[in-house]
Protein backbone atom coordinates (compact mmCIF):
# COMPACT_ATOMS: atom_id res chain seq x y z
CA UNK A 1 0.00 0.00 0.00
CA UNK A 2 1.28 3.72 -0.89
CA UNK A 3 -0.65 6.75 0.92
CA UNK A 4 -0.40 10.30 2.17
CA UNK A 5 -2.00 11.52 5.21
CA UNK A 6 -3.95 14.92 5.71
CA UNK A 7 -3.29 15.98 9.33
CA UNK A 8 -1.84 19.17 8.62
CA UNK A 9 1.50 18.46 7.33
CA UNK A 10 1.13 15.89 4.78
CA UNK A 11 3.46 13.23 4.26
CA UNK A 12 3.76 9.99 2.55
CA UNK A 13 2.98 6.26 4.14
CA UNK A 14 3.59 3.03 2.63
CA UNK A 15 3.74 -0.62 3.97
CA UNK A 16 2.68 -4.17 3.13
CA UNK A 17 -0.73 -5.27 2.38
CA UNK A 18 -2.21 -8.70 2.68
CA UNK A 19 -6.37 -9.75 1.62
CA UNK A 20 -7.86 -12.52 2.82
CA UNK A 21 -10.96 -13.49 0.90
CA UNK A 22 -13.46 -16.00 1.72
CA UNK A 23 -14.79 -16.67 -1.25
CA UNK A 24 -17.59 -18.82 0.01
CA UNK A 25 -18.90 -16.01 2.42
CA UNK A 26 -18.18 -13.26 -0.42
CA UNK A 27 -16.13 -11.31 2.36
CA UNK A 28 -12.56 -10.12 2.56
CA UNK A 29 -10.11 -9.20 5.24
CA UNK A 30 -7.24 -6.51 4.32
CA UNK A 31 -4.67 -5.50 6.63
CA UNK A 32 -1.98 -2.94 5.91
CA UNK A 33 1.32 -3.98 7.94
CA UNK A 34 4.53 -2.25 8.24
CA UNK A 35 3.03 0.80 7.79
CA UNK A 36 5.84 3.62 8.19
CA UNK A 37 6.61 7.27 6.67
CA UNK A 38 8.38 7.14 3.97
CA UNK A 39 11.26 9.20 3.95
CA UNK A 40 11.51 11.24 0.45
CA UNK A 41 8.09 10.72 -0.72
CA UNK A 42 7.34 14.38 -0.45
CA UNK A 43 8.46 17.22 -0.21
CA UNK A 44 7.49 17.63 3.87
CA UNK A 45 9.22 14.13 4.76
CA UNK A 46 12.25 13.95 7.05
CA UNK A 47 15.12 11.38 6.29
CA UNK A 48 13.97 8.54 8.68
CA UNK A 49 11.34 6.33 8.20
CA UNK A 50 8.70 6.62 11.10
CA UNK A 51 6.63 3.78 11.90
CA UNK A 52 2.81 4.09 12.20
CA UNK A 53 0.24 1.43 13.74
CA UNK A 54 -1.23 -1.05 11.51
CA UNK A 55 -4.57 -1.02 9.71
CA UNK A 56 -7.25 -2.84 8.89
CA UNK A 57 -10.28 -3.71 7.19
CA UNK A 58 -12.28 -6.87 8.13
CA UNK A 59 -15.43 -8.48 6.70
CA UNK A 60 -15.40 -6.41 3.54
CA UNK A 61 -18.36 -7.23 1.52
CA UNK A 62 -17.13 -8.86 -1.96
CA UNK A 63 -19.51 -8.98 -5.25
CA UNK A 64 -19.41 -12.14 -7.33
CA UNK A 65 -18.42 -10.00 -10.78
CA UNK A 66 -15.31 -9.23 -7.99
CA UNK A 67 -16.27 -5.59 -6.74
CA UNK A 68 -14.84 -4.65 -3.30
CA UNK A 69 -16.57 -2.29 -1.74
CA UNK A 70 -17.30 -0.60 2.23
CA UNK A 71 -17.82 2.34 4.03
CA UNK A 72 -18.49 2.41 7.61
CA UNK A 73 -19.15 6.05 8.66
CA UNK A 74 -16.52 7.28 10.75
CA UNK A 75 -14.03 4.37 10.44
CA UNK A 76 -12.92 3.59 6.52
CA UNK A 77 -13.68 3.11 2.84
CA UNK A 78 -12.61 0.86 1.00
CA UNK A 79 -13.54 0.48 -2.83
CA UNK A 80 -11.29 -1.98 -5.24
CA UNK A 81 -11.98 -5.19 -7.94
CA UNK A 82 -10.36 -8.93 -8.28
CA UNK A 83 -8.71 -8.78 -11.81
CA UNK A 84 -7.63 -11.71 -13.69
CA UNK A 85 -8.21 -14.99 -14.58
CA UNK A 86 -9.76 -16.63 -11.24
CA UNK A 87 -9.42 -13.52 -9.60
CA UNK A 88 -5.35 -13.61 -8.75
CA UNK A 89 -5.12 -10.30 -8.58
CA UNK A 90 -6.45 -7.22 -6.41
CA UNK A 91 -6.22 -3.59 -6.00
CA UNK A 92 -8.34 -0.24 -4.95
CA UNK A 93 -8.26 3.17 -2.88
CA UNK A 94 -9.04 3.86 0.55
CA UNK A 95 -9.49 6.39 3.23
CA UNK A 96 -9.32 5.33 6.74
CA UNK A 97 -10.56 8.42 9.00
CA UNK A 98 -9.38 7.65 12.37
CA UNK A 99 -5.94 7.72 11.08
CA UNK A 100 -6.77 10.23 8.38
CA UNK A 101 -4.71 8.47 5.77
CA UNK A 102 -5.84 8.20 1.87
CA UNK A 103 -4.15 5.57 -0.50
CA UNK A 104 -4.08 3.15 -2.90
CA UNK A 105 -3.35 -1.24 -2.87
CA UNK A 106 -2.83 -4.15 -4.95
CA UNK A 107 -2.34 -7.68 -4.24
CA UNK A 108 -1.44 -10.54 -6.10
CA UNK A 109 -2.64 -14.27 -5.37
CA UNK A 110 -0.10 -16.48 -3.09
Amino acid sequence: MIGVTATGVDYGVIGNATLTADFASETLDVAFTDVHRSPGLLATDGDLPVPLADMRFDDVPMSSDGLIEDERAGEFNILGHWYGPNHVEAGGIFEHYGRDISGSFGASRQ
